[in-house]
């Protein structure tokens, strides 16, 4: 939405400046992830990688009305992205983490049908908390920096979310003393 509504990108732009971020999760969600759970372990790379998606919102919770893709736009993508591979990939891998290898596909089609639904919901109420705050100094004829603002709020929920996601991870996350991703 800041993309289309504040910088003015139509459908195409938008979806081309997303290539980056997606790369960057494709690119690390096999190798590089493996690898980093591997040797960190899942708990604390679902802490980092939610740690890295709230630096990229927060990241885009400063992008200002005359922003550009390279200074406003493209860290906080690459960041989300990198954050993502991160924690995806551990957060699936703890959900099969002692799972009878029988029931190995139903726990992790349980995981990503949650991260799916959790996903659609979660940005349900983003773009309510973005509209709410936007009519709230704005009324019902929204400027391009009222928008803005509206989103930054958003950026600032989705952040704090993150944080208690990592809080909690770190705190009440209980794997068995052998768990690895292999």
């Amino acid at each position: 939405l800041y993309l289309q509504r504040v910088l003015g990108y139509d459908s195409l732009a938008t979806g081309l400046a997303y290539l980056p971020a997606t790369a960057a999760m494709g690119a690390l969600s096999y190798s590089a992830s493996a690898r980093a759970v591997n040797r960190f372990g899942i708990k604390p790379m679902i802490i980092v990688g939610m740690g890295l998606m709230t630096l990229g919102l927060l990241l885009f919770a400063r992008v200002p009305v005359g922003g550009s893709f390279l200074v406003d736009v493209l860290p906080g993508m690459l960041v989300l992205g990198i954050g993502a591979a991160l924690g995806f990939m551990a957060v699936i891998l703890a959900s099969t983490t002692g799972v009878p290898e029988s029931e190995a596909g139903l726990a992790s089609g349980l995981v990503n049908t949650s991260q799916q639904m959790g996903g659609a919901l979660g940005l349900a109420v983003l773009a309510a908390a973005a509209a709410a705050y936007t009519a709230s100094i704005a009324g019902s004829r929204p400027t391009v920096a009222a928008l803005n603002s509206g989103y930054h709020v958003a950026f600032l929920v989705g952040a704090g979310c993150l944080i208690l996601g990592a809080l909690i991870a770190a705190t009440l996350l209980r794997l068995p003393r052998d768990a690895s991703p292999e």
